[in-house]
């Protein structure tokens, strides 16, 4: 557990520290995903949209446990979820399990 802590903690740094990967939402959360389901966690990266505007906006992030990492609860609940992938990088319905569904104009 604290293994999974550390590798949280170091993701964020890097992130801070390379302002190009902090504004990828993609790229920082491949880097979290993949070095905790490398630590033995059950890391989960989700794909999601929503609509801005008129524009529909994507965003990628990374959930353990349930939990958004580096990112808030309600920031991410504002995101319809297209596909998630757990921690062997295998596509799960992530519409099925939190039973979300799609907004029509996604169907």
């Amino acid at each position: 557990m604290r293994e999974q802590w550390v590798i949280i903690n170091l993701s964020a740094r890097v992130a801070r520290i390379r302002p190009g990967l902090r504004a990828n939402c993609l790229e920082r959360s491949l880097l979290t995903y993949r070095f905790l389901a490398r630590a033995g966690a059950d890391p989960h990266l989700v794909v999601g949209v929503k609509r801005v505007t008129g524009n529909i906006v994507g965003h990628a992030w990374v959930t353990l446990d349930g939990e958004p990492i580096h990112e808030r609860r309600k920031e991410v609940e504002a995101f319809a979820r297209l596909v998630e992938f757990g921690p062997r990088g295998r596509a799960i319905d992530g519409n099925a399990e939190h039973e979300e569904p799609l907004p029509h104009v996604w169907q």
